[in-house]
């Protein structure tokens, strides 16, 4: 919605919006024609028709934390490696971008 708002689109679409319960859920609506289209994750669509660039989407981050009562040396020992360069490849292929 706030894409659809920033770009001025959101009175035009607003009535016509559905909200489903997940990704795969959307792109399968689209896929079978029970949707005109939809608006999901790029990872979550490879090929879709329009990809809104980083610059006008909202900043996505998916945070990494260990918590309270968490086996210390095994939490730092994952914190460690979704910093290191085989996350940060994986994250890639991903089409992720992969913060320091």
């Amino acid at each position: 919605r706030r894409w659809l708002e920033h770009a001025g689109l959101w009175p035009a679409v607003a009535a016509k919006v559905v909200s489903l319960p997940s990704s795969p859920a959307v792109v399968a609506a689209v896929r079978e024609g029970r949707a005109e289209a939809g608006i999901v994750y790029a990872t979550d669509a490879p090929g879709g028709a329009f990809i809104v660039p980083a610059t006008e989407g909202p900043r996505i981050v998916y945070p990494a934390a260990a918590v309270v009562g968490a086996r210390t040396e095994d939490a730092r020992a994952f914190l460690a490696f979704l910093r290191g360069p085989v996350a940060r490849q994986i994250f890639e292929a991903a089409r992720f971008t992969h913060l320091p």
